[in-house]
């Protein structure tokens, strides 16, 4: 938890992690209605689940509960039934929202790392339109007549530090999530299996068959989600070092070529 702490400071409070220009604010932006949207979609995914999965007991002739246990009373008689129903269904609605805010706080931690891989390319891109005060990158209203060399030099000493609190960001989540992912995966394939093997033995029940096909979706998209993001980072990372060839480094000394 402490590391996550640490984590969410830096992205709120570290000077070298926010947006420095326009073009900044525009990924920011839409990082954050990707962000908006997944939740979105996952809760409909779901609570879509959850719905199917609450009155499929009771689209049958008979009475049945969520969940079968063992209860230290008779579930089956008034109110018990229904007391015990609305208990089942609370702890399922409860779960899965916990769930789905657990995976959408993962999942956005993981883009914040990747729109950091973006700032860093589109600073790299636009290296001249910088100067570097206090060892933070700001933006130069007026064209910038230094030299070309003491322009570049603390801008790219800069954005080499900004590199590396990236990957000491991106080291720590894979610290953080290595085994949950594991579990995740796994337990995927488990939970696919069963669908399937359920959705075989169907009554042919339009409730039950809308409640499998919900659950199925939510895990197909949380395992899609998950390896697509994972996959981003290392995707934007990879690109980082391609923007460093639009530096104008063949004008700059030996010395700065070394550096870069």
């Amino acid at each position: 938890m402490d590391v996550i702490k640490d984590i969410l400071r830096n992205f709120k409070e570290n000077s070298l992690l926010q947006a420095k220009f326009e073009r900044h604010l525009k990924v920011a932006i839409k990082t954050k209605k990707r962000g908006d949207f997944l939740f979105l979609y996952g809760t409909f995914l779901g609570f879509g689940t959850q719905l199917f999965w609450s009155i499929y007991p009771f689209s049958q002739n008979k009475k049945l509960l969520p969940v079968n246990g063992w209860y230290p009373y008779n579930p089956m008689n008034s109110p018990s039934y229904e007391l015990t129903s609305f208990f089942q269904i609370f702890a399922s609605a409860f779960n899965i929202s916990h769930t789905m805010n657990i995976d959408s706080f993962t999942i956005n931690l993981m883009m914040q790392t990747g729109m950091q891989c973006d700032f860093l390319q589109l600073t790299l891109k636009n290296i001249m339109q910088f100067h570097t005060v206090d060892g933070i990158l700001c933006q130069s209203l007026q064209q910038n007549t230094e030299p070309l060399e003491d322009i570049l030099t603390p801008n790219l000493k800069t954005c080499i530090r900004h590199y590396i609190e990236i990957k000491r960001i991106a080291r720590k989540l894979e610290d953080i999530y290595r085994t949950s992912m594991a579990v995740v995966f796994l337990g995927g394939a488990f939970i696919f299996c069963a669908i399937f093997y359920q959705m075989l033995h169907s009554q042919r029940d339009p409730t039950e068959i809308f409640y499998l096909l919900f659950f199925l979706f939510s895990m197909l998209t949380e395992q899609f989600i998950f390896c697509w993001f994972g996959n981003e980072i290392t995707f934007k990372s990879g690109q980082i070092h391609g923007a460093l060839y639009t530096i104008p480094w063949v004008d700059c000394s030996v010395k700065f070529r070394k550096m870069l």
